[in-house]
């Protein structure tokens, strides 16, 4: 792969990212491969160290007359016996991809000597480079290999689309450790697929009830038994208003009395509540902490 003249500009592509790299003979010959180092753990899943973790990504690069030779066994063999050294037979748990440099600029250059009818094998590079005819293996390819074929005509492009494939090998630990988490304090269910309220005001009622609802320890019930007694903040800041002493609006919520769930027993809401929906509701400062215990 280093022995063309362009690979300099896929080389300062990667230095440009400054991403480490290194170059070694590869099981697959001209091919790109992608390893992380990974903390390795003992039987009580303690981090003792690194290991090289190899990942599953692969890209092969072939040159125009590589991949018409491909594809020419393909017709002939009917089958995926590799006829050069791009493509082994095997590939065990990678996701490969053939990329295939400069097809159009050959393209162009071998039809510049469609004259020399009596060279057999320019006549046959000449009926390979059919769209019609190598799409066929690029099907064969896709379908019993799983193999993706790209083409592209330059090593910049080349070298652009190793760093972007780089920075996804990079984020797949971080993006698989967030689809595997689990929030605490993501409810499950309706709650957190939020309310919709219509133009008429519908809705408005139960975003007020999942507000109160926002602070620490207030079950449903209580939520409920709040806002049926002001069904919205404008009332209950009415009723602040109406009363006369600092104490009397700070214990306004605090006799309201709610029913247990499961039972017919009833508790009230009780002073310390009261106490933070009152702050909540007159106050201006947004670091104002309102639970005080926790």
């Amino acid at each position: 792969m280093l022995k063309d003249v362009g690979s300099d500009t896929l080389m300062e592509a990667l230095e440009s990212m400054e991403l480490r790299y290194s170059i070694e003979p590869q099981s697959v010959s001209c091919s790109i491969t992608w390893r992380r180092e990974a903390p390795s753990k003992c039987e009580r899943e303690s981090i003792t160290g690194l290991n090289t973790v190899e990942e599953d990504q692969i890209v092969m690069l072939a040159m125009p007359n590589e991949f018409l030779q491909l594809v020419n066994s393909m017709k002939q063999d009917k089958s995926l016996h590799a006829s050069t050294t791009h493509l082994p037979e095997q590939l065990p748990g990678k996701t490969a991809t053939l990329v295939v440099l400069g097809l159009d600029v050959y393209q162009c250059d071998q039809k510049n000597y469609t004259d020399q009818a009596e060279d057999g094998e320019h006549q046959l590079f000449i009926y390979l480079l059919v769209a019609s005819v190598w799409s066929q293996a690029l099907v064969a390819l896709q379908l019993q290999k799983n193999m993706g074929v790209l083409f592209m005509e330059t090593w910049q492009e080349l070298g652009e689309y190793i760093t972007l494939l780089t920075k996804s090998v990079a984020k797949r630990p971080f993006k698989k450790q967030c689809e595997n988490m689990a929030f605490s304090f993501c409810v499950e269910g309706s709650w957190a697929s939020g309310i919709r309220v219509e133009k008429d005001g519908a809705g408005l009622h139960q975003v007020w009830k999942r507000q109160i609802q926002q602070f620490n320890r207030v079950s449903p019930l209580m939520a409920a038994a709040i806002t049926a007694k002001y069904p919205s903040p404008q009332l209950l800041l009415q009723a602040y208003r109406e009363c006369s002493m600092e104490q009397e609006k700070s214990n306004l919520l605090a006799d309201l009395m709610v029913k247990s769930s499961g039972n017919d027993k009833e508790r009230r809401i009780g002073p310390e509540l009261s106490r933070k929906i009152y702050t909540y509701m007159i106050s201006s400062n947004p670091e104002l902490i309102l639970d005080l215990n926790g």
